[in-house]
């Protein structure tokens, strides 16, 4: 989640840059001018074991987190079937339950909600902790990560030099394109600073064959230095 990198530059550091460059996002040299926000989130379950022959002595605690995740995707199930611009969820892990015979004695589940600009992670945690609440008051709800989407004008005068540069060098028009996945960036994202998204060619990211292309880390090495040389003749103003 970058909590040892850029998090730790944010909000321990207290690093305020007046830009940010960021080698991550789109495959094949897309510049990213807008990526989700991610809300993960843990729902922890206690019940009371019995033996199965006698389930209504005893309390199952994964009944009430079935439920949970059953409400959830009522609400953005929808939005999982196809690429969108809105919020989906994922249920990361269930984990609950010892033996066949017994009633559950304690279980988790982990949602993974990605939404866009249009909302935000304390409207999720509120809505999450209501139908928790419906269910079974005794469900504890926890953040295992939060991030603010991000954004950036592709008209701005930064992005577009950023841009000029990386076309200029690899010898090709650049896509602008938002993506779902979430990066470091969002980390600064309450600086309102232009954030420039691009990363060299490779691809299967988190795959067995993840790969990076060393040719085309050269380039962008090259790109860089003459996108910072161009800035710094341009005079161009940045502010907070």
């Amino acid at each position: 989640g970058g909590y040892e990198g850029g998090a730790y530059l944010a909000n321990k550091y207290g690093l305020t840059p007046k830009m940010l460059i960021v080698p991550d996002g789109g495959d094949n040299l897309i510049f990213i001018n807008k990526s989700k926000g991610v809300c993960a989130l843990r729902i922890d379950s206690v019940g009371k074991p019995v033996h199965a022959s006698r389930i209504w002595d005893g309390k199952n605690a994964i009944e009430p987190l079935v439920k949970l995740c059953s409400e959830v995707l009522k609400r953005y199930g929808k939005n999982n079937k196809k690429e969108s611009w809105k919020t989906t969820v994922n249920i990361g892990k269930f984990q609950g339950g010892v033996f066949v015979n017994q009633v559950c004695p304690e279980a988790y589940v982990t949602l993974d909600f990605r939404f866009p600009e249009s909302t935000t992670s304390d409207v999720i945690i509120a809505e999450v902790t209501e139908i928790a609440r419906d269910i079974d008051p005794t469900l504890k709800i926890s953040k295992c990560s939060v991030g603010k989407p991000t954004f950036v004008d592709k008209k701005d005068k930064v992005v577009k030099l950023f841009i000029k540069s990386f076309e200029k060098t690899f010898g090709r028009k650049i896509e602008i394109k938002g993506t779902y996945g979430a990066s470091d960036a969002r980390h600064f994202a309450d600086l309102n600073i232009p954030i420039l998204m691009i990363k060299p060619l490779g691809g299967d990211i988190h795959g067995d064959n993840e790969n990076i292309d060393i040719d085309s880390c050269l380039a962008f090495y090259e790109a860089l230095q003459n996108f910072l040389g161009e800035f710094e003749k341009s005079k161009i103003s940045l502010h907070w």
